[in-house]
């Protein structure tokens, strides 16, 4: 099993990153041969100190 975790930068307009990764990144991502399952999660916030 491979887990893959991608952390981004806060984008200057967070509505547009959203936007764009719900309606054009993901559905390429449910098309990878072999997927069994995804998870995605916006906000994430540091356990300590700046995110």
């Amino acid at each position: 099993m491979h887990k893959l975790v991608v952390l981004y930068p806060k984008p200057a307009d967070p509505d547009h990153f959203r936007d764009y990764y719900v309606n054009n990144h993901l559905p390429l991502v449910t098309k990878w041969p072999g997927l069994l399952g995804w998870r995605y999660s916006f906000d994430v916030a540091a356990t300590n100190g700046e995110a």
